[in-house]
């Protein structure tokens, strides 16, 4: 994976380091080389990243920095859930719905058939 597709991946979806390489994942080259480049990118200013909450530092989320989608952080019931989506629908004052809404689970994304509604108190970010 050369820094164009990795980018042109980032630009649809944001990822973290396993979903990025799925299978291939672990102690080895290719692990290493996809770290040097995303961080390059990152210092570059192409990319960024967001740690995700709870694993002290060693998984992050990727993103491009010129997405089309949002990052929406929440915390419900003590528990960090990540999602992505098209869109947001206010629906009234403490209320939004996501359109085109995904959400990270077990580092795979699981899309939503319908729009998500969450409440405004439990966001605790918004990228």
């Amino acid at each position: 994976m050369n820094d164009e597709d990795l980018c042109e991946r980032l630009l649809k979806c944001p990822e973290t380091y396993r979903s990025l390489l799925r299978e291939e994942y672990g102690r080895n080259t290719l692990t290493v080389i996809a770290r040097r480049r995303i961080l390059r990118n990152i210092k570059k200013g192409i990319l960024g990243r967001a740690y995700l909450n709870g694993s002290r530092g060693r998984e992050s989320l990727i993103f491009h920095l010129d997405k089309e989608y949002m990052i929406i952080i929440v915390n419900q019931h003590r528990d960090f859930r990540y999602y992505v989506c098209d869109g947001i629908k206010k629906l009234g004052a403490s209320e939004v719905e996501l359109v085109g809404c995904k959400e990270l689970v077990k580092n795979e994304w699981k899309s939503f058939d319908k729009g998500l509604v969450i409440k405004t108190w439990d966001v605790i970010k918004c990228i």
